[in-house]
């Protein structure tokens, strides 16, 4: 077919050589021409869909891209690859759903923006796509979570918020024994299972922040409406109500920091002229900024700026907490499975997880032999694994609903049926050493640029 619309346009071209008599005529056949071209430049097969990035949260498409797949599609020819195959690119997500809708909602923000690198071809071209991993290993592990409840205060496997099996997957929905892991063909352990925790979990909320507000929430209360507010039990909390210290056991700043003012009262929100704001009951929320006779709590927040001072010693050591740290547990917390997970654990915190990793090492490594490497040290293999695993799962048979007299032992084989379940392992990039970059780029003339300081004489 395209071959076809090619011969077309070279006959048109030669026609047009030939037997063009005015102006008009020429401008009409480079149109069509023109028309012909911006048609077959869209998809390289018509049976190849658009690549479609979603991001998903709780089973919830809250966001999408559309990728077409010619723009991301390998090929050995040079000439016939996409133009974004293999780089790095950067894509801003879009709202699901019709304009009416999103302009109904005031979506008028970004939902998300993501820097990935999409390489789309056959499996047989892999290691191209490998190949291009400059400077890193590629490693692979086996992964698993280890879920947790509070039942009575003590951490168990069972109880009415169990919603997931004691080993699954990320998502909770996969049941991950440890033992039920077998390497596939060509492949061996390289080591035993370990605590493995996310790394991003960990970071402080000041983490890469050069100047970072510090604040507390002062909390009073009343047993009668009308009685005179009095300071609770708890005084000092955070903004979900957990407990911490209170701006006077605050006097000094954290390591590598510096106080730049004094603990203030924050009157610029919905608050009265003291800057408290009340409620009912502060377990069920909605404060308001004006006091009723029937309030019995309230609350104000302190806030304190301090800025960072640069000490590579102190960068270094906290990094160095940071790693002992993941080794003595690993938890991480949230008040049910389907919330989002934090290091800390809080007073509202019913569930805990945490991740375990066992490293995978091919035979092909190990022998040394048909290992590809690249011009800067790093290493690649075959990806092509899955584990294929298997789990018994109990079925109500029309016999044993009849009430079936048969022996115990026949019932038990016949009520359990054996489940198939593929699980993919964890591919990482492992640096032997870190790279540095530096970017410099000069601005001459611009437009509609908001200033970075604070009296715009930037």
């Amino acid at each position: 077919m395209r071959e076809k619309d090619l011969f077309d346009i070279i006959y048109k071209l030669e026609q047009l050589k030939l037997h063009a008599k005015t102006s008009q005529d020429i401008f009409d056949t480079l149109e069509d021409i023109q028309r012909n071209l911006e048609f077959l430049q869209f998809e390289p097969q018509n049976s190849i869909p658009d690549v479609i990035i979603w991001l998903l949260s709780n089973g919830k498409r809250y966001a999408y891209y559309r990728l077409p797949a010619n723009e991301v599609l390998y090929s050995t020819n040079v000439d016939y690859r996409g133009h974004l195959c293999g780089k790095l690119q950067t894509i801003t997500l879009k709202w699901p759903g019709k304009e009416i809708d999103i302009d109904k909602d005031k979506r008028f923000f970004i939902p998300a923006e993501i820097r990935v690198k999409i390489w789309f071809g056959l499996a047989i071209h892999e290691q191209d796509w490998l190949s291009q991993q400059n400077g890193a290993d590629l490693t692979i592990y086996a992964e698993t979570y280890e879920n947790q409840t509070n039942v009575l205060g003590q951490w168990s496997t069972t109880g009415p918020l169990m919603t997931r099996p004691a080993w699954s997957d990320v998502t909770g929905n996969m049941n991950l024994l440890k033992q039920n892991f077998q390497v596939p063909p060509g492949w061996r352990w390289g080591g035993d299972w370990y605590i493995s925790p996310e790394i991003s979990a960990r970071y402080a909320d000041d983490a890469g922040h050069r100047k970072f507000t510090e604040e507390v929430y002062e909390h009073q209360y009343r047993l009668i409406a009308g009685a005179q507010w009095q300071p609770k039990a708890i005084q000092w909390t955070n903004l979900v109500g957990d407990k911490v210290l209170s701006k006077n056991e605050r006097t000094e700043s954290p390591p590598g920091w510096e106080w730049e003012d004094e603990w203030t009262i924050d009157t610029n929100r919905a608050v009265d002229e003291e800057g408290f704001e009340y409620c009912v009951n502060q377990t069920v929320s909605g404060w308001c900024p004006v006091e009723k006779l029937f309030h019995l709590n309230r609350r104000r927040r302190w806030y304190r700026t301090r800025v960072i001072k640069i000490d590579l010693n102190i960068e270094e050591k906290k990094k160095k907490e940071i790693k002992i740290d993941f080794k003595n547990e690993g938890w991480e917390y949230a008040p049910m499975f389907n919330m989002r997970f934090h290091a800390d654990e809080r007073s509202m915190d019913m569930t805990r997880r945490r991740r375990w990793h066992r490293k995978m090492i091919s035979d092909q490594l190990l022998n040394n032999e048909n290992i590809n490497s690249n011009s800067n040290g790093g290493t690649f293999i075959n990806t092509d694994i899955i584990f294929r695993m298997q789990s018994q799962v109990s079925l109500v048979t029309d016999s044993s609903s009849k009430g079936d007299q048969r022996s115990p032992d026949f019932k038990s084989a016949t009520n359990k049926n054996i489940k198939i379940e593929l699980s993919a392992p964890r591919m990482f990039l492992t640096f032997k050493r870190p790279y540095y970059y530096e970017l410099r780029s000069y601005i001459y003339q611009a437009r509609n640029l908001l200033s970075m300081d604070y009296d715009s004489f930037s």
